[in-house]
């Protein structure tokens, strides 16, 4: 019953110990996956409210600049008309178109060219004469297709490196075409402008036609870029419809997924877009997960080795009971054995009661020193003298031998030995008398038939002469056979004339330690 009581308070803190482990690791996971997905779903949202507000701050700053050419286009269109192209070349009117491209957007140039396109006037020298009649925005110009153009960015092959043009018509007051009126704005003026935006790592900036979709200025631009449309991606049909004004959401544009706002830029007929890649939208919440990850990862290695710990320690304390059990068992067959034989050898009550009080004590004491110990062996020494503590004086007995420790399956058996052989000694032999001696002595010697061998001698010196017994008492047959019995020992009781000798042999596995 007992050792199904123990067995089952193993397996139940066993139990507990792996529910609680599971609860805590589950508890663990679930929080980090709850915090990830809120700190993703946060990072989404602010990532979104960022490329929002840089297309609202890019449809402004498109505007106000478009606005400023504009007005300068009109000027020179205006005066071009009234006084006609032949009066370009007048030094007051050079001057005068110097005074506008002043106030136009820095490195921004004039350019007026005739009807066949041939640049007759510009805040520009040139040292040949340049034709744009091979240029896009002069061929819709020309033919009539529109009378303000803002065109794709374009290879300058004179003043400029990239630009977009910004221009305007020139007709006479019966519509007729006469020429036309350009300014070039260089591409790297628009991208400083979104640049300052400072959207963040792997922005990406961009004015677009919203006829085509053709890039006008980016940021970042290269020349490779030139000829970049987003006129397939999912946005753009509805923006150039007019059926929305804005739109936010994910791309793919070259192999790139990508976080996009985009803007209809009102009154002209362009697009503003700005985009972070997702792995930049992301990169902080990604950061921030593999430190938690870690964190997390070692709170679940606490747990883990909490629990192999806790059930460790519960199997450990199942053990022990057993082992207590299995001893305590043990220990109530010797007793009551003892109480058998005592019963047996004695004549009296009283000599019942001594001898079984000193059997006991004896049980007592080798019981105390294991705990000492915390079961993990007896000094021999310590164990042979508490057993001759109750008839030893300062000269009568000595002991002598390495430091030996006794495992606790030995201490037992050896002590209730010790015991008889004191008690012996002490009622009929040496130390009955005052000039008796008992000598303990011990040695460790090896033998081809063991690892080792524990060799323990006793002797009796100086007490009344010594007789065989007419029979085996409990006391001698607890000497001759208990370690044989219990420990696979030998014992060599001799009652010499001159004293009680007893040569006894234990095996190597009795003992747990030696030191010295």
């Amino acid at each position: 019953m007992i050792r199904s009581l123990l067995n089952y308070v193993r397996l139940t803190t066993e139990a507990l110990s792996r529910i609680e482990f599971v609860v805590a690791a589950s508890a663990i996971v679930l929080a980090l996956i709850f915090w990830t997905h809120a700190d993703f779903v946060e990072v989404h949202r602010n990532a979104e409210a960022k490329v929002t507000t840089a297309a609202l701050a890019m449809e402004e700053l498109a505007r106000s600049s478009l606005l400023i050419i504009d007005g300068a286009l009109e000027s020179v269109v205006s005066r071009v008309a009234e006084l006609g192209l032949d009066q370009l070349a007048l030094s007051s009117e050079q001057e005068r178109l110097r005074r506008i491209a002043g106030r136009l957007p820095e490195t921004a140039a004039v350019f007026i060219a005739d009807r066949v396109g041939n640049v007759v006037a510009a805040t520009q020298a040139y040292a040949s004469p340049v034709s744009v009649s091979d240029r896009e925005w002069f061929q819709i110009l020309r033919d009539g297709k529109a009378e303000f153009h803002v065109g794709r960015a374009l290879k300058g092959r004179t003043v400029h490196n990239l630009f977009f043009p910004v221009a305007r018509s020139i007709r006479t007051r019966d519509g007729t075409f006469v020429g036309a009126a350009q300014v070039g704005v260089e591409v790297t003026y628009i991208a400083h402008l979104f640049r300052d935006l400072d959207v963040g790592l792997g922005a990406q900036m961009g004015l677009y036609a919203m006829q085509d979709g053709a890039v006008v200025a980016r940021y970042p631009m290269t020349e490779a870029l030139l000829g970049e449309t987003v006129a397939a991606l999912p946005y753009f049909a509805a923006l150039t419809a007019a059926q929305i004004q804005s739109w936010t959401g994910w791309t793919t544009t070259r192999s790139d997924l990508q976080l996009v706002s985009v803007r209809a830029l009102h009154g002209w007929p362009l697009l503003v877009s700005a985009s972070l890649p997702k792995h930049e939208v992301y990169a902080s919440a990604w950061r921030r997960l593999f430190w938690r990850t870690l964190i997390a990862a070692a709170m679940l290695i606490v747990f883990l080795l909490l629990t192999a710990l806790a059930v460790r320690q519960a199997r450990r304390e199942a053990s022990l009971m057993a082992e207590l059990e299995h001893r305590v068992k043990n220990m109530l067959a010797v007793v009551t054995a003892v109480i058998e034989r005592a019963r047996e050898d004695t004549q009296s009550k009283e000599q019942f009661v001594a001898s079984l009080r000193g059997r006991i004590h004896s049980m007592a004491s080798a019981q105390a020193l294991l705990s000492e110990s915390r079961w993990r062996g007896v000094n021999l020494s310590s164990l042979t003298g508490a057993e001759l503590a109750p008839y030893a004086t300062t000269t009568n007995t000595t002991l002598n031998g390495p430091a030996v420790h006794l495992r606790p399956e030995a201490t037992h058996a050896v002590a209730m030995v010790m015991h008889e052989l004191a008690t012996n000694a002490a009622k009929y032999g040496a130390l009955s008398q005052p000039d008796g001696q008992v000598a303990v002595r011990w040695r460790l010697t090896a033998k081809p038939s063991a690892d080792g061998v524990l060799e323990i001698h006793w002797e009796e010196t100086g007490g009344p002469e010594v007789a065989d017994p007419d029979r085996q008492g409990y006391g001698s047959g607890v000497i001759r056979d208990l370690l044989s019995y219990e420990l696979g020992g030998k014992v060599d009781l001799r009652f010499a004339r001159g004293g009680v000798r007893c040569s006894i042999e234990l095996p190597a596995w009795s003992i747990v330690e030696t030191i010295g």
